[in-house]
C-alpha cells in the first residue's frame, strides 16, 4: 500500500514537471485534489495493473487522454 502512495506522489510529480516546463498562452490552475483523485483513478486495482494489451491499460490511457482534452 505505502509503495503505490509513492507511486502516486511520484507520478503526480512527473505530471506538474512536465506541465510546468511548456509555455501556454493560457494559465492552468492547479487542484491538488483533483489530481490526487486522478492518480488514484489510475492506478485503482480495477484496472488490474495496466498492462500493455490489457483492458486496464486501454481504460487508464482514455481517461489520461480525456483529461488532457477538458484541457
Amino acid at each position: 500500500m505505502k509503495l503505490k502512495k509513492y507511486l502516486s506522489v511520484l507520478a503526480g510529480l512527473f505530471l506538474v514537471v512536465g506541465c510546468k516546463s511548456q509555455s501556454s498562452p493560457t494559465s492552468v490552475k492547479f487542484d491538488e485534489d483533483r489530481l490526487i483523485r486522478d492518480i488514484e483513478s489510475i492506478s485503482h486495482d480495477s484496472l488490474g495493473g495496466r498492462f500493455f494489451g490489457t483492458q486496464g491499460n486501454y481504460k487508464a490511457s482514455a481517461f489520461v487522454a480525456f483529461q488532457f482534452k477538458k484541457l
